[in-house]
């Protein structure tokens, strides 16, 4: 396809982690040239198969106004601005910081100049049971019992191919659980979706606790598809699992895959079983809005804004509450179909809220912070 801004050239200023995370998507939609950094050994080197330039060499391209986007710290972004500065670059218009300017920004450019749909993260829930039964777990899955049916194998592929038919693009695209691990086709999904839609995808990715250690099969299939294993550190509620930890890092070591762990993790309290907002849509306006979750769900032809509204929901409130919240993609048809979706997409919602945003905090629920993963 088409770039946007095709005779615009576009550099990432930071050569490291954030400029990793994003480089995929930013060089899918645009005219990527090159890193920038002041790192004299990163420019020597080069960065994933790129090049990097001391940032004098933007000076070359100043005629052609273009797009430099910083994937630093805050505290090294303000330093970045100010040399830019200097160089005659100007803050929000040639300059961005890259995080900021992927989660506000590019969905409404791509959509303006290209008509194509960007998510920013999609999570396919392929079941609600657990290893763990974390208090105040954000889905509620430690009040589903084991015998509880998880989706099957068809469901699952009909979620994603019901979503990347209208997706053209997405950030990250998670399988997710309960605990993912414990879902006998995982690694049959993994497959279905790495052979058919990778290319749309800028990390796949599983999120799992570390309990269980993935077979070969499934640990193949990552590799072959480059999925990330995101592990959620809960060493500080349960001493054992930095054994366990260890373990699945030495497996995922030996089969040279990618892995990220957190630091040892907070819960924030949501309120899901005590929040009562007694249905003023003034306070749910509200709360959606100062909240706007960037965690989509996907389950076959019903697309959720909020992972956690679905499935508390489900789990907590017998699918009692906000039953109509989703998207139902099957309706979309079309230039107005797609239309419909990145209004959705955007938070652009016909009641202004959620009805499970009855029973949440939003984002006041970082006041709320709790052990991560007490049993």
């Amino acid at each position: 396809m088409d770039r946007i801004m095709d005779g615009v050239p576009v550099f990432i200023f930071g050569a490291g982690k954030i400029g990793r995370e994003y480089f995929s998507t930013i060089n899918h939609f645009y005219n990527f040239v090159a890193f920038v950094d002041n790192d004299e050994d990163k420019q020597s080197r080069g960065y994933l198969g790129q090049a990097v330039f001391h940032p004098q060499a933007l000076t070359n391209y100043f005629d052609k106004r273009p797009l430099i986007l910083i994937a630093a710290s805050p505290q090294h972004q303000k330093e970045i601005i100010t040399q830019l500065g200097e160089m005659g670059f100007e803050y929000g218009r040639d300059v961005k910081g890259l995080f900021t300017f992927v989660t506000h920004e590019l969905a409404e450019e791509v959509f303006r100049r290209e008509e194509q749909v960007f998510n920013r993260l999609c999570q396919i829930s392929l079941t609600e049971r657990c290893s763990l039964k974390c208090k105040k777990c954000a889905h509620a899955c430690n009040l589903v019992p084991n015998t509880r049916k998880d989706l099957t194998l068809a469901q699952a592929i009909s979620s994603a191919d019901h979503f990347f038919d209208i997706v053209d693009y997405s950030q990250e695209f998670v399988l997710i659980g309960g605990e993912p691990l414990l879902y006998k086709e995982l690694d049959q999904i993994i497959e279905y979706i790495g052979e058919k839609y990778r290319e749309k995808i800028n990390i796949f990715s599983i999120t799992t606790n570390g309990t269980i250690l993935p077979n070969e099969k499934i640990l193949e299939n990552c590799k072959k598809y480059q999925v990330t294993f995101r592990i959620s550190n809960y060493s500080k509620s349960i001493p054992r699992l930095k054994e366990q930890y260890k373990k699945l890092m030495e497996l995922l070591d030996k089969w040279d895959m990618k892995y990220l762990i957190s630091d040892e993790q907070v819960f924030w309290d949501y309120g899901f079983d005590w929040v009562d907002h007694h249905m003023d849509e003034a306070i749910l306006k509200q709360t959606f809005e100062m909240c706007k979750t960037p965690c989509r769900e996907v389950q076959e032809n019903r697309y959720y804004f909020c992972v956690m509204a679905h499935t508390v929901s489900n789990n907590m409130y017998d699918g009692k509450i906000g039953q109509g919240d989703y998207l139902n993609l099957d309706s979309l048809k079309g230039p107005e179909g797609r239309k419909a979706f990145f209004e959705f997409e955007q938070g652009q919602l016909k009641k202004g809220y959620l009805d499970m945003c009855n029973h949440c905090n939003g984002i006041e629920s970082q006041k709320y912070v709790l052990p991560a993963g007490e049993q």
